[in-house]
């Protein structure tokens, strides 16, 4: 009898994940996107987490994405948020420009090569003449280049992604749904 409950039970598990992973892979701009966007998100948390919570290695993760000069991060309650200023605004670029391409049924993408290295360029220039000591940029600039750059670089990206990933269904459709016995 309890055979029987746990077959159901563990049937019920395999159907729900099955069902969270086609979900995924059904909405997979929208799981793009939010991964990138929740590396932003926990950055934000890290700063308003208790003491009592083992941090550490979260910061040195997010140390291998960013430089973390703490006169370049935004701060939380007295605390440092472990991604400069720059690099918080360009995952949350990415989110919304992942999220913008969802909502219009993915015709915001960009399909000109040229966009996201344009978008690119006031970053590089203002992080460019930042580094060189030529001017102090300012923590609004390092955020408007940053989203810019991060949600151009979203759209442009899952555009193409998205061309491939049609391709490939296409591909898939034609080999399992042609008729063997058709040739």
């Amino acid at each position: 009898m309890s055979d029987v409950r746990s077959s159901g039970r563990l049937e019920r598990i395999q159907a729900a994940a099955g069902r969270l992973v086609a979900g995924l892979i059904r909405h997979w701009p929208l799981t793009l996107s939010s991964l990138v966007g929740s590396i932003a998100i926990v950055a934000l948390a890290v700063p308003i987490l208790p003491d009592t919570y083992p941090t550490g290695w979260i910061r040195v993760f997010y140390g291998l994405l960013c430089h973390q000069r703490p006169e370049r991060c935004f701060f939380l309650l007295g605390r440092q948020v472990p991604l400069c200023e720059r690099c918080l605004a360009l995952y949350l670029g990415f989110w919304l420009g992942g999220t913008t391409f969802v909502l219009s049924h993915r015709k915001a993408g960009i399909t000109r090569a040229w966009a996201p290295v344009a978008a690119c360029i006031p970053l590089f220039v203002d992080g460019v003449t930042q580094g060189f000591g030529f001017r102090e940029s300012t923590p609004v600039l390092r955020v408007c280049t940053g989203a810019l750059a991060g949600a151009v670089l979203a759209l442009f990206t899952l555009q193409r992604i998205s061309e491939k990933m049609d391709q490939a269904a296409c591909t898939v459709r034609r080999i399992f749904l042609t008729d063997p016995g058709a040739d």
